[in-house]
This record gives C-alpha cells, sequence and structure tokens, in this order.
C-alpha cells in the first residue's frame, strides 16, 4: 500500500519507517529541511524497544507535493493540524481520505477542512519520540484503533488496520470516539505528571498524588458522559473506576493508576513527549488542544472544571519561564483538589492486631 504520511516525527517517523521495512511504499512529508535532508541522504533511523534499524526512505519538503493522493496520515502536532489538512486538500483523491495519528479530537478539525467522508479516526497510544534529524526512539507499545466517525466496519479501515498490524496489532473499533475521548480524557493525567520534573511512575508513587490526578481527570470524564460519550478503557486505563464517590470506589481507583504505569511508564519512555517539550526542547505543548480544550467541553456542558483550568495554568506558567518543573507544581494542584473537596475520603487505618497477651 503507498502512504504519505505528513509529518515525519515521532509517531509518523515510526509509523513509516515499520511499514518500509514491512515492504510498504512511504512517502514523508516534513518541514524540517535538515530531516527531510537526512532521511534522504542515508534513511531513517529507529531506536528502542525492538532494538535499532534503517530503513531507506523518501522524503519531501510541502512545497514539492504532488497528487492525487489516496490515502493521507496526519502525523503533525496538533496545534497544525488545520494547515496540514488544508495544505494537503489540493492533493487529495477524490475518493482520498486522510488519516489522524495524533493527540487529541483532530478528526474534528480535518473532518471540516476535508469533509467527514474523507476522514478516518485512529488512536494510538504506543510511545515515541523525536531525537535528531533521521533519528527517532520507539519508546513503549500500546494499543492502535481505527474506525469510521460514524462506526461503519467500512473496507477501507479493514484494509488500514491490516497494514499498520503490519507494524502493530491493530484493531477496528465501531466506537473510534469512545477512545479518543478517553485518551483526550486521560491528558488531566498526562499532563499532571509532565509538570514534575521526574519519571511519572515517581510522582505517581504516593497515594496523595494519585487522588489528585483522579480528581483532575475525573472533570473530563464527566465532560465525556455530558457530550453523550460510551468511554472505552484502554491500556490499563479504565474510565469507569475515575469518578470515584464511597471510599471503596477510592480504592479501587487509587490501585487502577498501577495498571496505567504498568502498561505506559515502566517501558523504555519513562517520561512523556509533553515534559520533554517542557524540559528539553523549550517549546509550547498541546495544551491548549487538549486540557484547555477539555475545559471548554466541560464548562459548556455544566462540569465546574477548575482543576483542569489550574492544571493548564501551570503549563502555561512553565511554557512562559515563569515557574520551573517542580513538586510544588502538582502539589498546588493537590491543594486546589482538596480545597474543593474532590481528594475523596481519607483512607481508614486500620490498628495492628495486639500481639499476645503476656498476663
Amino acid at each position: 500500500m503507498h502512504l504519505t504520511i505528513v509529518g515525519a516525527g515521532a509517531i509518523g517517523g515510526v509509523t513509516g519507517a515499520y511499514l518500509i521495512q514491512a515492504g510498504h511504499d512511504v512517502t514523508f512529508v516534513d518541514l524540517e529541511e535538515e530531516h527531510v535532508r537526512v532521511i534522504n541522504g542515508r534513511g531513517l533511523t529507529i531506536e528502542g524497544i525492538r532494538g535499532t534499524f534503517t530503513v531507506p526512505a523518501k522524503a519531501i519538503h510541502p512545497r514539492d507535493l504532488r497528487g492525487p493522493l489516496q490515502r493521507v496520515i496526519i502525523a503533525v502536532k496538533a496545534l497544525h493540524t488545520e494547515s496540514a489538512a488544508r495544505q494537503m486538500l489540493p492533493y487529495l483523491a477524490e475518493d482520498g481520505y486522510i488519516v489522524s495519528l495524533q493527540n487529541g479530537l483532530n478528526e474534528e478539525t480535518i473532518a471540516a477542512v476535508v469533509g467527514k467522508e474523507r476522514t478516518i479516526g485512529a488512536h494510538i497510544n504506543w510511545a515515541a519520540d523525536y531525537l535528531e534529524p533521521g533519528r527517532i526512539l520507539h519508546g513503549g507499545t500500546g494499543s492502535f484503533y481505527v474506525g469510521e466517525l460514524d462506526g461503519q466496519i467500512s473496507p477501507r479501515v479493514q484494509d488500514l488496520a491490516r497494514v499498520f498490524s503490519d507494524f502493530t496489532d491493530t484493531r477496528v473499533t465501531d466506537n473510534i470516539w469512545g477512545y479518543l475521548w478517553s485518551k483526550h480524557s486521560l491528558a488531566s493525567i498526562t499532563y499532571a505528571t509532565a509538570i514534575v520534573d521526574a519519571d511519572v511512575v515517581d510522582v505517581l508513587a504516593g497515594e496523595a498524588h494519585r487522588r489528585t490526578v483522579i480528581a483532575t481527570v475525573a472533570e473530563s470524564i464527566e465532560t465525556a458522559a455530558r457530550n453523550g460519550i460510551r468511554l472505552q478503557p484502554f491500556d490499563g486505563f479504565e474510565p469507569d473506576l475515575m469518578r470515584p464517590k464511597t471510599a471503596a470506589e477510592w480504592e479501587r481507583a487509587v490501585a487502577s493508576i498501577d495498571a496505567i504505569l504498568d502498561a505506559e511508564w515502566r517501558q523504555l519512555k519513562r517520561r512523556s513527549g509533553i515534559w520533554r517539550d517542557l524540559a528539553v526542547r523549550k517549546r509550547k505543548t498541546e495544551v491548549d488542544l487538549r486540557v484547555t480544550d477539555l475545559a471548554r467541553r466541560g464548562r459548556a456542558a455544566g462540569v465546574d472544571m477548575s482543576l483542569n483550568e489550574k492544571l493548564a495554568d501551570l503549563v502555561h506558567e512553565i511554557e512562559e519561564g515563569k515557574r520551573p518543573l517542580a513538586w510544588e507544581n502538582i502539589e498546588e494542584l493537590g491543594t486546589l483538589a482538596r480545597s474543593l473537596g474532590r481528594t475523596g475520603p481519607e483512607p481508614i487505618a486500620i490498628p495492628a492486631s495486639p500481639g499476645p497477651s503476656s498476663e
């Protein structure tokens, strides 16, 4: 199958490289001239959980695009989704389509540009990082679903799932919005862990911080529910557990964080791409198209989104250099959560059994 991948960074680069290795015809489209030059000159190198390999690959700058294009994958940062979709529109075949391999609800943006019938949704939850021109880290495994926006199980999504499975297990779903919204909601946890200069497993090691992130993601899950979304569990994340009320429900929710850590952060990639944007690349994150977007949708649905709004403010201050990455950030979020009464009943301390009597 021939695929045009717009954005040869972390997700696009890893996907394309493995598909090239499997024998598919892939053309990368990327704005970074040096990345394009290196890929064309010496190939694209993938390092990580399956070892290191280099594939010969073709990469072009958008100015060199030619059509018609049948199958286009957009894998740019969410901030650039609309511009990428508009850039591809003149080259898209009449029966062609665009697939979003991104974070967020970008399918809405793409569909507004090219039409719903030419847009396919995809949920991806495996880890990757762009290291330098021509070199990308494949940092962890995770789920991969594709689906039509209207829930139909069409031949084209079945074909796509077979192709993507040449890289990693990919399944067709009739509820792609359930997966997209679930991962969108999980951003409330992912961003909260990125405001600390530490591995995710260390940030979420203690119960206090787990309660803070559960309270934050609960706002997002309530938002999805009020929008009529049937959320799907994935990779250890159980949305149904994340709006706890009773002590027993809180105990289950706190314990469930271990499953998320096992699936995502106890692998090769122990910190998020968000943390890397803040700490290493010193660039803006996708926070406004994820956490702020959730807060906006929640407010519109009548949900108090105070914690997500606070989280977005913290990220903005870090982006602007007004606040360092530090433990105090998540503690500040936790202070607000507790003041709002959102962190549940305190765990009950069970007294130790008395020892044998000496009498």
